[in-house]
């Protein structure tokens, strides 16, 4: 894991908007803005959404509007739910997280995101 990713628990302020680059299955590098970092019990999650590399632009999902509240939100290219894990080295990093864990993170998330928008109103 690259050093971009290191110490998201703890400065989690300082890695919002940081782009940090990930290898898909068939190498290709894949570049994704840190969204939000946030804690969900004792665990740590972080809402990665793609971005252009060249332009470190947000690509969203595509279609050219502008919020992410859509009908066709499930869209390829949508921000997405990773947990931060440690590997074997005590290094920090992104893993898939389980169907459990990623129902209590996205229920954490729309929580924080709905309570970030009532503050907005």
């Amino acid at each position: 894991m690259t050093d971009e990713v290191k110490n998201l628990t703890e400065n989690s302020e300082e890695t919002e908007d940081q782009i940090v680059v990930l290898q898909d299955n068939e190498g290709k590098d894949n570049y994704f803005r840190i969204d939000v970092v946030y804690p969900v019990a004792a665990k740590t999650y972080a809402v990665l959404a793609p971005v252009d590399p060249e332009t470190g632009e947000d690509m969203g999902c595509g279609c050219g509007c502008e919020g992410h509240e859509h009908e066709h939100a499930d869209a390829e290219g949508d921000a997405f739910i990773v947990k931060v894990d440690f590997d074997e080295k005590g290094e920090e990093g992104f893993v898939v997280p389980t169907e459990a864990e990623f129902k209590e993170a996205t229920a954490a998330y729309e929580k924080l995101f709905a309570e970030e928008h009532a503050e907005e109103v």
